[in-house]
């Protein structure tokens, strides 16, 4: 997942306080299923759902964004903001960079980005330059409510007296108090969510990583704006 490790697209936090057997779960297993509930979503996307990450960057060289373009840090795109620019121990003010096309950090002080430095040494030190910033987008409410669900579902799966559960029609009960589950069931459950859970239906609808984008085109007789056209246009 590039510089970021887990997607957050929902924390404990977001879950009902009760219901569900949410208020019974062990804090361990309402921890795993969301962070389960998180990974699924996120692979489920194309890995193209992540929410908001941030990072710390030391970039080695400079780079151009292409020919008459000042010099450029390239960063992960989209970025959401840079939180602060660091060279030889202490803070570049803001007004010295501007962020450009929400992926190249450029320098507006007349001066050009280092282009080595000493990595072994903290930021603190000299010969030091480093970049901390957000990128992705923030979690649209379609995504945290198919996150949301998934993860109430996961908990379920932990807790064999739940009789509320939205299971793949061809899971049976293997014992009266309710369903054991194997492996291979969670496998089951996890390739037909959409199947059976409304919201994570509706999230793939807008986040199927096997759609086609729309097409886009710029015309300055008609408006500085972007216009996306359908494919019968």
């Amino acid at each position: 997942m590039s510089i970021y490790d887990i997607p957050e697209l929902i924390c404990a936090a977001d879950l009902p306080v009760s219901g569900d057997c949410i208020e019974t779960a062990a804090p361990s297993v309402v921890s795993d299923a969301v962070n389960e509930a998180n990974l699924i979503i996120w692979k489920m996307s194309g890995g193209r759902v992540y929410g908001l990450q941030s990072a710390t960057v030391r970039p080695m060289l400079g780079s151009s964004g292409g020919c008459g373009d000042p010099p450029a840090v390239v960063l992960q795109d989209p970025v959401h903001r840079v939180l602060w620019v660091m060279l030889d121990g202490a803070l570049l003010e803001p007004s010295a960079w501007r962020l450009m096309d929400r992926s190249k950090l450029v320098r507006v002080d007349g001066r050009q980005w280092p282009t080595s430095q000493n990595l072994t040494r903290v930021l603190s030190e000299t010969d030091t330059f480093a970049v901390r910033y957000e990128f992705g987008r923030p979690v649209d409410a379609v995504t945290k409510r198919a996150a949301i669900d998934t993860a109430v579902e996961l908990v379920k799966l932990a807790s064999p007296d739940q009789n509320a559960r939205r299971l793949p029609p061809n899971v049976t009960s293997t014992r009266a108090s309710g369903v054991s589950l194997t492996m291979q069931d969670r496998n089951q459950l996890v390739r037909e969510l959409g199947s059976y859970l409304e919201s994570v239906n509706r999230f793939m609808a807008l986040h199927n990583p096997m759609a086609e984008p729309p097409t886009f085109v710029y015309s300055p007789e008609t408006s500085p704006r972007l216009h996306a056209l359908d494919r019968n246009g």
